[in-house]
């Protein structure tokens, strides 16, 4: 991509962001193009749709939580379940502080979780990394898949939209049944 366009694209990201986070699920595509100071028709080439506009953003934040997350595994020296239950702790409170993910829906976060062409997203393989070293050490089951993660990351963010629902009481519990399958409970 040419400078000039990634640019582009990084400030129309940046104005997308304040747009929702402002205006929420009602935000229009001529509101971020005002905010990014680009014309409408150029959030359209880049992005096709506002839902397309929207699937990037998400993306977006994702992969930057995934950046995050990373560095924080490869840090502390944390053992292979603290790797693996700070990755859903911390999954679960960037969806209850970025009300985008959850407004976008926990099917289309999930589709994007996956990826795009096919590919995986940087998010499956940080959780398929966080998998093979936990079931090696032998503190996650066996069996356990990343998109037994994604789906369990993604109806913890539901529970978290959900007002007088407490997502950090059912978020104990997955990881309490995800602990006890890896003992050989059954």
């Amino acid at each position: 991509m040419r400078k000039d366009a990634q640019r582009n694209h990084e400030r129309i990201l940046a104005a997308a962001s304040r747009v929702f986070s402002e205006l929420g699920t009602a935000a229009q595509v001529e509101d971020v193009a005002r905010a990014a100071e680009v014309g409408v028709g150029t959030i359209y080439r880049r992005f096709g749709s506002r839902d397309g506009l929207i699937a990037a953003l998400v993306v977006h934040r994702l992969n930057a939580w995934a950046t995050q997350a990373r560095t924080a595994l490869g840090g502390a020296g944390a053992d292979n379940w603290e790797a693996f239950s700070g990755l859903l702790w911390s999954y679960a409170e960037s969806c209850v502080a970025d009300h985008q993910l959850l407004d976008l829906g926990c099917a289309r976060v999930l589709e994007l979780l996956n990826g795009e062409g096919g590919r995986p997203g940087e998010v499956v393989v940080l959780v398929e990394e966080v998998i093979t070293q936990g079931v090696a050490a032998g503190v996650l089951p066996p069996a356990l898949t990343s998109g037994d993660v994604i789906a369990l990351m993604t109806a913890i963010g539901s529970v978290a939209a959900v007002p007088g629902l407490d997502w950090r009481t059912v978020m104990h519990y997955a990881l309490e049944g995800v602990r006890h399958g890896a003992s050989g409970g059954s």
